[in-house]
């Protein structure tokens, strides 16, 4: 069976700066336009974070780290709807559900543009 992602809104901020490995495997990331951030052991588990790499935040709240090449390879800046889209994880043209007319393949409108 074949699926297709989600569209995702991000907010990522490049680190500019890595500090050393604290005791609990974690360490300081300076991130541009963001407070230093501590990222976890378990952050790092599958990448080594550097500068210009990115610290991302997803609109349901998961926070996790992307090398520079792959972030820059999958995300551009911005979006097509404006920021009355962010946030917003689900299509952003239609929301359809099947209706309870008992009419296969009937829709209701629920929202959208």
């Amino acid at each position: 069976m074949r699926y297709m992602a989600k569209p995702v809104i991000v907010d990522a901020f490049v680190i500019k700066a890595v500090g050393p490995v604290l005791d609990d495997g974690s360490r300081w990331l300076d991130l541009e336009e963001n407070p230093t951030s501590l990222a976890s052991a378990e952050m790092m588990s599958r990448m080594t974070p550097g500068v210009g790499d990115y610290w991302v935040v997803q609109s349901d709240g998961y926070v996790y780290l992307n090398p520079k090449e792959v972030f820059e390879r999958k995300l551009s800046p911005g979006h097509p709807l404006g920021e009355k889209y962010h946030g917003n994880t689900s299509n952003p043209s239609i929301e359809c559900s099947t209706a309870s007319s008992g009419k296969s393949g009937s829709s209701e409108h629920r929202g959208g543009f």
